[in-house]
């Protein structure tokens, strides 16, 4: 099981939404999904405020292979000692993302790095 977290939830997301769902980096999370995560596993979507994530971080032997989108979400992480792969945040704000060279080239040690971590 993969999770990937995100920072916080967006101002533009409707109450009672997903993680991510209707956030303007949606489209573009979704791209790197479905570049990272085989067919038949299963993926969840957090985000630091999230009171599940400090659950699912507490819990001894966490089954869930974790990606922190950005500094702040990977910042919590690391307060846990949790094991995790820092992707850029995938917000239009972030200039890293216009680089297409240099996401590839995350995207592929991420998913070299959730190959090892099986």
């Amino acid at each position: 099981m993969i999770l990937f977290v995100g920072d916080r939830p967006s101002k533009r997301m409707k109450p009672g939404a997903k993680p991510f769902e209707g956030a303007a980096c949606e489209g573009r999370l979704m791209e790197w999904v479905y570049k990272l995560v085989s067919e038949n596993e299963i993926c969840a979507f957090v985000n630091t405020t999230d009171w599940h994530l400090h659950h699912i971080l507490m819990t001894p032997n966490c089954a869930y292979r974790i990606i922190a989108l950005g500094n702040i979400a990977a910042g919590v992480i690391e307060k846990y000692s949790r094991p995790h792969f820092k992707l850029p945040h995938p917000s239009g704000r972030n200039r890293q993302i216009n680089d297409k060279e240099f996401i590839a080239k995350k995207l592929a040690k991420c998913k070299a790095w959730l190959k090892e971590q099986k």
